[in-house]
Order: C-alpha cells, then structure tokens, then sequence
C-alpha cells in the first residue's frame, strides 16, 4: 500500500515559485523514480497593473522544470474582474499553448477561484480599482460573481467549469474546489457545499493518495488555531474520517512557506500554500 508520506517522499515533488531550489529536487529523486511534478502557487492577485510579469516568470519556471500540472489555490484576479481573469488565463496560453509545455509535453491547468475572484466587488473602494475602473455600472459588468461565473471561466481557460472538478494527472487524482461565495447554500463562503456527495460518487481508493485544492483554510490545519480565513471545519472532518491518504493545499492567508506550521499532518495531510 502506498501511504501519503511515503508517496510525497518517493513519487511526486511539488514545487512552489520562490521556493522551490534543485536540492529540494535531488532529495526527493533520491528516494525514488519521479512519477509526476506539480508547480504549485496561491493569491496571485493579477490586476492590469501588477502581477502579470511574476505570473509569466512562474510559469515560465515550471515548464523549464517540466511540471505536469501547475495549481493556484486561488485568488487569481484581484478586483474579482472578467478582465483580470482574462490575463491570467492569456499569460497561462502564452506559456502553456494548448496546454502543452515547450517541450510539446501536456501540462495540466488545475487552477481554481478563491474569495478574491468570487466576491470581488468588495474590493471597489480600493484606490487603485477605482482608478482602473471608474465607471460602477461599467464594473458590475465585469465582476465576476455579478455574472455568470462558469460561462467567464470557459471563455478564459477554453475548457468546462463546475463548482467542484476532478482531474487526473498522469494517473493521480487532483479534486479542485472552487470558492462559491453567494450561492444560497454558502452564503458566507466558509463551506464547500456538495463536497461529500461529490467525493461519494468518486471511485477513489481510500488506500492512495489524491491531492485536493480549496482556497480557504481547512479549519484546525495548517497554521494552527490561530491563523485567519478558516473554513467552517466540515471539510476537514469529512477528510479525517474517511480520506486520511489526502493532501490537501489551500491558500488565502499569504502564510510564508517557511513558517513550520504551514505543513500539518495530522488525520490526513495539508499545506498552506504561500502568496
């Protein structure tokens, strides 16, 4: 049987722009035949003015290293925009055309939305959104929870969109979660409605580890008590009691990879993923 540590130890090596260095690499190849590589980001916060470079340089970093997948744990556009979303899904195209590597391999996109990207439209008293979109009628049009968010998203990444996907990459399951704040059954966005039912009708064998993705904080996880942008905790108990082989990633509060407490394993697995 293969368990979560010993299959992030010998099979798989994630890495985090900024963070990532080839010694990290070298340990993880020594103990055992790489199977599959993830680039792995959160709170990118791409705006017209700002991010869009580092995006493209992460990228660009990932496909040099030869990642099968790439995630961001959400929180892709800044100001919650259509527009914003359009140019991370443009610089991810510029990079990825087709989806494939410069080498001609697939990479697959497993990015998802976060609070930033479906409750945008609190942040338009911002100095600098304001600035960039003047006109408030003119923005409610493009912010993406005021719209339809599934037809903004297929138009961007050119592929189908549900509130939870599941993807598998070479061979290994990857459960991602999009942040939908508003809807009648997650009103307060701190819950992923459906999430149960879902990994219900999934065949996954309890014994192998699959990754997951959400962007809020799985309550009483990485970071501990104390950290801020937990969910409501039903996530981690449905983990706990049923898929202790799970690694999960999550985003939302910037908490830096060098913080101990960013990697907890306790009944199953989670890391917190930095900005």
């Amino acid at each position: 049987m293969v368990n979560r540590r010993s299959f992030l130890q010998g099979s798989v090596a994630l890495g985090a722009a900024g963070a990532f260095s080839a010694g990290a690499a070298a340990a993880v190849k020594d103990k055992g035949r790489l199977k599959l590589k993830i680039g792995v980001l959160s709170d990118i916060h791409i705006t017209p003015r700002n991010n869009v470079g580092r995006w493209e340089q992460a990228l660009r970093a990932f496909d040099k290293w030869g990642a099968d997948g790439v995630i961001v744990c959400g929180d892709l556009a800044d100001y919650g925009t259509s527009k914003e979303l359009e140019l991370v899904a443009k610089t991810w195209f510029k990079v990825f055309p087709g989806n494939r590597r410069s080498d001609g391999q697939p990479v697959a996109n497993l990015l998802h939305y976060g609070d930033h990207d479906c409750s945008g439209y609190t942040y338009r008293h911002c100095k600098p959104c304001v600035e960039d979109y003047p006109d408030e009628e003119a923005m409610k049009k493009l912010i993406i929870p005021l719209n339809d968010r599934k037809a903004i998203w297929e138009r961007c990444f050119k592929e189908e969109w549900a509130p939870i996907v599941r993807k598998n990459v070479k061979g290994y399951d990857f459960i991602l979660s999009h942040f939908t704040k508003g809807e009648p059954t997650n009103l307060a966005g701190n819950n992923v409605p459906g999430l149960e039912e879902f990994m219900a009708k999934q065949d996954l064998d309890p014994a192998k580890p699959f990754f997951y993705s959400q962007h809020r904080v799985l309550r009483g996880t990485a970071g501990g008590t104390y950290v801020w942008g937990q969910d409501d905790g039903t996530v981690s108990k449905l983990f706990a009691s049923k898929y202790p082989n799970c690694i999960a990633l999550c985003g939302h509060k910037h908490l830096t990879c060098a913080e101990e407490l960013s990697i907890w394993q306790g009944a199953f697995t989670c890391v917190a993923v930095p900005s």
